[in-house]
């Protein structure tokens, strides 16, 4: 899924999936879980999930792998 917001500078890619951190906390509803859920879901199964820069301009990228079904 892409976003056109402000993006995520780098340092903070990682933070976005630890638990109870939320990078900007001003008129922004949540716990900080949803993320850390998905990629602790995903290590489970020895998935991965990420961020990355969008290459098609401003905001954010995430994505995940999933195994092919037999």
């Amino acid at each position: 899924m892409a976003d056109q917001g402000d993006g995520i500078p780098d340092a903070d890619k990682e933070a976005v999936f630890t638990r109870f951190n939320r990078l900007h906390k001003e008129n922004i509803k949540g716990s900080g879980i949803g993320l850390a859920i998905v990629k602790r879901i995903m290590d489970l199964h020895g998935e991965s999930v990420a961020v990355i820069d969008n290459p098609q301009g401003k905001g954010s990228v995430f994505w995940f792998t999933l195994k092919k079904a037999f």
